[in-house]
């Protein structure tokens, strides 16, 4: 699990991280001051997801966890992130998973049920 870092208070930012193999992730993160909501567009190869609503989660990204090879975990001292330096501030992190991570997560998830 690797922490993204580097993101600022700025209600729109661009960055670009890499899985371990070396695939590069693009990602947008929005944030709607009227809603106060983070929203992110995150593309990887053929996949593009946007407007997804970032919210905590052990894998905000398990719904696609079939077609993506990485989660991310977005995790929060307090309350959901709702305030634009939410990240800058250190209340609000996203964490990259990786594969054997996010296989891990379902081995945990499936034998709770």
């Amino acid at each position: 699990m690797r922490q993204l870092e580097g993101i600022t208070a700025t209600p729109l930012q661009k960055f670009t991280t890499r899985t371990d193999e070396g695939d590069m992730i693009n990602i947008n993160l929005r944030y709607m001051p009227t809603i106060q909501r983070w929203f992110m567009d995150l593309q990887y190869k053929d996949f593009v997801l946007n407007g997804y609503k970032i919210y905590v989660s052990d894998n905000i990204l398990w719904t696609f966890r079939n077609i993506l090879p990485f989660g991310i975990v977005v995790t929060c001292k307090e309350f959901e992130p709702f305030l634009v330096d939410d990240f800058s501030s250190g209340r609000v992190k996203l964490y990259l998973l990786d594969h054997d991570e996010v296989t891990r997560l379902e081995t945990i998830y499936t034998q709770a049920k």
